[in-house]
């Protein structure tokens, strides 16, 4: 489990890095985002209001903060390993717990990965994880006979051929 902390450890700092890179991309390129977006035909009190709409009259830092809490994020995976060594290291409840926590607090999907046992599922739900997905839920099919399977089942009429 060492490993897996480390290599999660080691990915923050990549995760920020790109985060900060596109964040600066999108400042930085030529051009007022809010006079590209309010159009060339705009007044300056349209565009000022939207720069305003937008956060851009504020500080820089100001602006980061909010494109973070405006990422959109609409589900979060949990990674198998954590599922695998559910049952003997405690640090991955810890972790299971608390993405499931956020995941919750932000009103997203937190799924559970490699899920090879239903005896693992109720301790799942304990933990706050809505869905989940691995071999003991279904083994890996063509998309086509899974879709087949469904329809067969009268369960997804709104699936498109």
């Amino acid at each position: 489990m060492s490993y897996v902390i480390r290599r999660l450890l080691a990915m923050i700092p990549a995760l920020i890095g790109v985060v900060i890179c596109i964040f600066l991309l999108t400042r930085i390129l030529p051009g007022d985002p809010a006079r590209t977006l309010a159009g060339e035909q705009a007044d300056a009190a349209t565009v000022e209001k939207l720069r305003v709409d937008m956060g851009l009259d504020q500080p820089m830092l100001s602006q980061f903060f909010g494109y973070l809490g405006d990422l959109p994020v609409s589900i979060v995976k949990i990674d198998g390993r954590f599922v695998r060594d559910l049952r003997t290291d405690p640090a991955a409840e810890i972790v299971i717990g608390s993405l499931a926590r956020i995941a919750a607090l932000r009103g997203i999907r937190c799924v559970a990965e490699w899920v090879e046992d239903l005896d693992l599922i109720p301790r799942l739900r304990k933990l706050g994880v809505s869905d989940a997905q691995g071999f003991a839920i279904h083994s890996p099919a063509p998309l086509a006979s899974i879709v087949a399977r469904v329809r067969s089942n009268g369960a997804a009429a709104s699936l498109p051929a």
